[in-house]
């Protein structure tokens, strides 16, 4: 059977997401649509504006919804590019996809496929060393050097959703992943682009939630009306990340340079700890802390990512040993009827295990107990759950624990 996944947050789910499906269902309407999707913390290091319980109900809901929405585990889903990507074509693959489908500014799937197969070649390496060595970010020097070498523009590598599709493309070489690759070009307004219209951006549509006054008439032709009404209902109680400020500070203030150099993103002894702390003294909202402590080599996305890992108390060996695992479990978040039906084809396919209850894979007790005790598949799903919680410390909704979680079958 085909079945063709997906890799998004959508935070919120949108007009463009279900323009994505629709446009599969025509193309290939007996396919699967499976989607996995990162859970309570985002690729970029913030808490998403509703959790991924909700997030996925919305994605799975008829006309334009997919048929089964699985949650992409922390370590991959809160990572930069590279390793968000890994991780989704790994999970896809693992699960038994056939194809992999993907938004991207640009329209031409050879391009994108010229700069991901450039991307790894040596002299691609030796001129991305050399931007390293002047200062720059990793992503912006991998977009400089890919660009300089294979002679594309360098704005087309710098559009976010060419960056992704890149990286999608860069994973299923690396993993020899049997994984074919779905081109459909973004419609509508640019990624970072605020203004609201019936395609706008996620960021633009977040960024009106946030003002405290949204102008509800404007959400409604930017996204499905039981999105709408699931963000007037959420409204009240979005994510305020400042309330995780007072804990990074005293765990800034009394964690040696030693133990906070064990943390994934701070091991590599730049001193970047030093910076943290520094800027934390003065901070007075998260956002100010991050951008207190950005520069051209540390992105706000990369600082943001840093105070999670910090937060989570996620070391830099930890992750190595997860990463080398890859995704090792599927965790049903949501299933249309028809997702209900594609369950029983996936559990024949799928190599990792589809988890719906946690209690079988992390008893509480182990949840508490040393890391030693666990596998990687349980260390895994701890760092999912924790992440929730961490989530939930923002919010002022009443926290429901994961351990009683089930998915949502409509």
């Amino acid at each position: 059977m085909r079945l063709i996944g997906i890799i998004a947050e959508y935070n919120p789910f949108h007009n463009g997401h279900a323009y994505q499906i629709r446009q599969l269902r025509e193309a290939c309407p007996d396919a699967g649509i499976i989607v996995v999707m990162s859970g309570a913390i985002t690729q970029r290091g913030t808490i998403a504006i509703m959790d991924q319980w909700q997030r996925a109900r919305l994605a799975v809901t008829p006309p334009a919804g997919c048929d089964l929405v699985f949650e992409l585990p922390l370590l991959f889903a809160c990572r930069s590019a590279q390793y968000f990507a890994d991780g989704g074509v790994a999970l896809l693959t693992r699960l038994g996809c056939t194809d992999i489908a993907f938004g991207a500014e640009c329209g031409d799937l050879e391009q994108l496929q010229r700069a991901a197969t450039t991307a790894d070649t040596a002299a691609v390496q030796t001129i991305l060393h050399d931007y390293l060595q002047a200062g720059a970010s990793y992503a912006s020097a991998l977009t400089a050097a890919t660009a300089r070498q294979a002679g594309l523009p360098s704005e087309l590598l710098q559009e976010p959703n060419n960056i992704l599709a890149i990286e999608y493309l860069r994973a299923i070489r690396r993993q020899g992943s049997s994984l074919k690759p779905h081109l459909i070009q973004r419609q509508g307004r640019a990624y970072h682009d605020l203004e609201l219209t019936p395609l706008a951006s996620a960021a633009a549509i977040r960024s009106e939630l946030m003002t405290g006054t949204s102008d509800w008439n404007q959400l409604a032709s930017a996204v499905p009306p039981h999105v709408l009404n699931a963000l007037q209902q959420a409204q009240a109680s979005l994510p305020d990340m400042t309330q995780l400020l007072p804990a990074i500070k005293l765990l800034l203030a009394r964690t040696d340079s030693a133990a906070l150099q064990a943390i994934y993103g701070l091991h590599t002894r730049e001193g970047l700890e030093n910076r943290l702390r520094t800027a934390a003294r003065t901070a007075a909202t998260f956002e100010g802390l991050v951008h207190a402590a950005c520069s051209p080599r540390h992105t706000a996305s990369h600082i943001r990512r840093l105070l999670i890992y910090l937060l989570l108390d996620l070391t830099a060996e930890t992750v190595a040993e997860l990463t080398a695992h890859g995704p090792q479990y599927a965790r049903l978040l949501a299933a249309s009827s028809h997702g209900k039906q594609l369950l029983h084809e996936l559990k024949r396919v799928s190599s990792i295990p589809l988890i719906t209850k946690l209690t079988h894979y992390l008893q509480q007790p182990l949840f508490y107990a040393p890391a030693a005790r666990r596998t990687p598949l349980q260390e895994s799903l701890r760092y999912d759950v924790l992440a929730a919680e961490l989530a939930a410390l923002t919010s002022t909704t009443p926290p429901v624990s994961e351990f009683q979680r089930s998915p949502i079958f409509l």
